[in-house]
């Protein structure tokens, strides 16, 4: 899938993932993230492509390894803080987070340029929900194929094939398996929800609402993703600047 910012510059700012096949459950068509790659703007019409995996070891940048933290004179930074990857934009005032898991977030800062720029999975950026579902469906432009204009920015999976196929089929995109395994998943991540918690200083700051949504698929797909999902909220709410936070992470990550 592709989040990109309206210009469709090859080498304007971008964001691609790739997930794993569908969950083989009945009727699902639940996935999860495994990989993700960022195309970063260096100026004078060229850009750095940064391909990230669940292993950090695994980071390439330029289709070749890179050390982390990462920073260049333009602004680009990545960074690594557990399982949670943080690519800052400078020149597109864009942050990307991801948990390593299927949860990755794009938050733009109040003077982006991509705001109400944006296209993709990242919908148009113009503040507001209403709409959204139909502008990343709109001619399917997210999707990413060797045979469409938006070219693979990952390297290549010779375990999988080279297109992407949605199915038609009235399948579910319910992550849990079960009534209990939902209700496992709540409680694991329910330190989103209680605002007198260890996180209860940033629920103004960074709504929860959407983590913990994100949390409770995350652990229903895979309980060793959730708490990833938990240090991303984390490192949100670092990166906005609030004080007093209390992690709630301990051995799980």
């Amino acid at each position: 899938g592709d989040c990109r910012g309206g210009n469709r510059s090859a080498h304007g700012f971008e964001v691609q993932v790739r997930n794993t096949r569908r969950r083989p459950l009945p009727g699902s068509q639940v996935t999860a993230t495994y990989a993700a790659a960022v195309r970063m703007p260096t100026g004078n019409s060229s850009s750095r492509v940064l391909e990230l995996y669940r292993s950090v070891g695994e980071t390439l940048l330029d289709g070749g390894s890179v050390t982390l933290p990462y920073a260049d004179m333009h602004g680009n930074t990545i960074a690594a803080n557990g399982n949670t990857v943080t690519v800052t934009v400078e020149s597109m005032g864009a942050t990307v987070f991801w948990n390593m898991g299927s949860t990755l977030r794009v938050a733009l800062d109040a003077g982006s340029p991509l705001l109400n720029h944006s296209c993709g999975l990242c919908g148009d950026a113009n503040g507001s929900l209403t709409g959204e579902s139909e502008v990343v469906s709109m001619h399917n432009h997210w999707i990413v194929n060797p045979n469409t204009t938006r070219l693979p920015l990952l390297t290549p999976d010779a375990t999988r094939p080279a297109t992407c196929e949605e199915s038609t089929a009235p399948e579910t995109t319910e992550p849990c398996a079960s009534t209990a395994a939902r209700a496992n998943a709540e409680a694991y991540c329910s330190a989103l929800q209680d605002a007198a918690g260890g996180y209860g200083a940033c629920f103004g700051v960074v709504d929860p609402a959407e983590i913990f949504e994100d949390c409770v698929f995350d652990h229903c797909v895979d309980p060793n993703l959730a708490c990833s999902t938990l240090q991303l909220y984390e490192s949100e709410c670092r990166s906005a600047g609030v004080a007093g936070l209390t992690s709630v992470v301990d051995a799980c990550g």
